[in-house]
């Protein structure tokens, strides 16, 4: 099972992995296996041998979030995720495929118009086939209006994009993959 001390804070003051016996008490037993992860804020669910965290707070507009092999305690990946919850997960002895609406900050603007910027962006994500890059003009535009004297520097705010994506772990690495659908773009935050 997993356990969650919370407090009250931002984030849970203690989260373990811990055996069905474990007591019920604030402190950790020593059976227990402590996630120190600072990602893993508050626990999200757990299937078959995974177990899921979410991050105490959203990035860019997205959660991330942090899963683990509970029989080896080992930290597998981490991504980040639009709304409330995934799609779908299926796990197949040491395989978990998530499909999810995925948040992908990129560490440039595709409002600039960079090509460079559009190779990362793909490269990350897969978009350009399956699913389209999105058009990220009337998003700045927009921002530039409400702030005009930082034109410039808006510009140059790197892009965040959201699309559905279907994620595969085999085991020892993660596959991203985008299925058909939107794509929606923003500034970061």
């Amino acid at each position: 099972m997993v356990k969650e001390v919370d407090l009250g804070e931002k984030g849970a003051e203690s989260l373990s992995i811990a055996p069905q016996t474990a007591a019920c008490k604030k402190d950790a037993g020593k059976d227990e296996k402590p996630v120190k992860d600072e990602t893993a804020g508050y626990f999200l669910g757990s299937k078959g041998k995974f177990v899921f965290f979410q991050a105490p707070d959203s990035v860019n507009g997205g959660l991330p979030f942090v899963v683990y092999d509970q029989s080896a305690m080992k930290r597998l990946f981490e991504d980040a995720f639009a709304g409330q919850d995934f799609y779908d997960i299926a796990v197949d002895g040491d395989k978990i495929t998530l499909t999810f609406d995925r948040v992908y900050s990129a560490s440039c603007s595709l409002y600039s118009g960079d090509a460079t910027c559009l190779g990362e962006v793909k490269r990350a994500t897969g978009l350009g086939e399956v699913a389209p890059i999105p058009d990220c003009k009337a998003e700045y535009d927009q921002e530039k209006q409400a702030n005009p004297d930082a034109a410039a520097e808006i510009d140059k705010v790197p892009s965040v994009v959201t699309y559905k994506a279907k994620l595969v772990w085999d085991g020892a690495a993660a596959t991203i993959t985008p299925e058909a659908g939107s794509t929606v773009c923003h500034l970061a935050s």
